[in-house]
């Protein structure tokens, strides 16, 4: 019998009358099963080698009394089925990694380990385990125990359409890109002779994914077209007058500063004072190493606010300078806070957190970022992303489209691309002899940033109401 292996499907499971046991088999994870009695359940793997069935008993259910729920389980048939791919037909002896090197939960768990070395964002660790790795909610959870050169181009493809089908096409295009990056990554390790068994220099198979025929993603086959949709001048000093109806000034300042930087809206939301400078003067602060697991002093420049991780990870930590209106934005948020919650808890625009952070599945990345404990249900948390019941005020990525569409805008000079490209993090070309011409000081970046908030502010004003011509008579 076959079913999928879920704590529900469990307790409806009963051997039938004058059946001593009743042996399932689950539907995704080849091999993994369980064993029902009349007073208990014991989960199992089986395994054929050579010519021989191995059987090896997990624990008992959770449910009836065992130590063991489905989903624990169904990880530890994975580490189990792995060893038993790796075992010989002879008792004591093991296949070398050579002929079939790691199965893709091993790989997806090098991957994964490299990307935490490297200092990659805890968010984008979190998707890759998520989506390949776990064993009960990922894509390719019958594939976790097999050897990861067994997968085939054919099972790509259709594992591909498959998810299309299920979940749409930018996920099954994300899932199979992860899929083959993990793959590059297994490849570059045999060759290097660091994977065990493995000689150096040995030729890991193609990448099976150049089989998936990619779904098209705005127009472009193996790219997903970004939108861009910045708020229309016109529409412009409509927005401003919604904005300023807003009832919570937490989420109204939210808004403005997220259209006068140009942050993207989790680097926003998520901005402390200590990383905030609105002073003339240096000043001594804090940031968290997240590799280190500690704090580490850094001067914050004058007039200026630290990201000290936004997308791309702390390697990519950028100061943005703050002009006079945004610093009178930031002052007035500072006494707000005080006026509202009496210790705002650090954070700029702070809310309180209507869920422990322990109740959920993950905690949250942009706290772990910052070196922040999980949520409290009760505390001063940073807010997330304002949902307004409004169709006027738009998304903070749309608020950053019209921040960078005034960029390109601003005349009598002209901002260059550098300067572009520094106000909105996007990474400079590098290796350019032009770019060490350009002045990127924080004088220059400063100046430039006033400029595009004066032009922004322009820009949300109302034009005047015309004059009606007096008839003459």
């Amino acid at each position: 019998m076959k079913q999928h292996l879920t704590d529900d499907t469990l307790k409806a499971l009963q051997p039938e009358e004058g059946q001593a046991q009743l042996v399932v088999f689950d539907t995704e994870l080849t091999g993994f099963g369980a064993v029902i009695g009349q007073r208990s359940t014991t989960f199992i793997v089986n395994r054929r080698i050579g010519k021989k069935l191995h059987r090896e008993a997990l624990g008992a259910w959770s449910g009836r009394g065992g130590e063991l729920n489905a989903r624990s389980a169904r990880k530890e048939a994975l580490v189990r089925l792995g060893k038993l791919e790796n075992k010989d037909s002879t008792p004591g002896t093991t296949k070398r990694a050579s002929k079939s090197g790691p199965t893709l939960a091993e790989a997806c768990a090098m991957y994964v380990e490299r990307l935490r070395k490297e200092g990659k964002r805890p968010s984008s660790i979190s998707s890759v385990t998520r989506e390949i790795g776990d064993a009960e909610h990922g894509y390719l959870t019958t594939w976790l125990g097999r050897a990861l050169a067994s997968i085939t181009g054919k099972e790509c493809r259709s594992r591909h359409e498959q998810i299309t089908k299920d979940n749409g096409p930018h996920i099954a295009n994300r899932v199979l890109r992860e899929l083959r990056v993990i793959w590059n990554h297994i490849a570059k390790e045999a060759a290097a002779g660091t994977l065990d068994g493995m000689p150096t220099g040995a030729v890991f198979p193609a990448n099976p994914t150049i089989a998936v025929v990619w779904n098209k993603e705005g127009g472009a086959e193996d790219y997903v077209e970004r939108r861009r949709e910045p708020v229309s001048w016109a529409k412009l000093p409509t927005w401003k007058t919604t904005v300023d109806a807003i009832k919570n000034p937490v989420r109204r300042d939210y808004n403005l500063v997220c259209l006068l930087t140009g942050l993207r809206r989790n680097d926003a939301a998520s901005m402390r004072w200590e990383h905030v400078n609105l002073t003339d003067e240096a000043v001594t602060s804090r940031v968290w190493n997240a590799n280190k697991k500690a704090w580490e002093p850094i001067q914050l420049a004058p007039r200026t606010v630290l990201r000290p991780s936004p997308k791309g990870g702390a390697k990519r930590s950028f100061s943005l300078p703050l002009s006079s209106e945004l610093i009178v934005f930031l002052e007035r948020r500072r006494q707000n806070n005080v006026a509202l919650f009496k210790d705002d808890n650090g954070w700029v625009f702070p809310t309180t957190a209507l869920k422990d952070g322990a109740d959920k599945k993950q905690r949250c990345f942009l706290c772990q970022d910052l070196g922040m404990p999980d949520h409290v249900k009760g505390t001063i948390i940073h807010t997330a992303e304002p949902k307004e019941d409004s169709k006027v005020i738009v998304a903070p990525h749309r608020l950053r489209d019209t921040y960078t569409s005034a960029l390109a805008e601003v005349n009598d000079p002209p901002l260059s691309p550098y300067v572009i490209d520094v106000l909105t993090n996007h990474r400079p070309p590098r290796g350019s002899v032009t770019a060490g011409y350009i002045d990127l000081s924080t004088e220059h970046l400063a100046a430039c940033q006033e400029r595009v908030t004066q032009f922004l502010l322009v820009k949300m004003t109302p034009p005047a109401p015309k004059k009606a011509k007096l008839k003459a008579v």
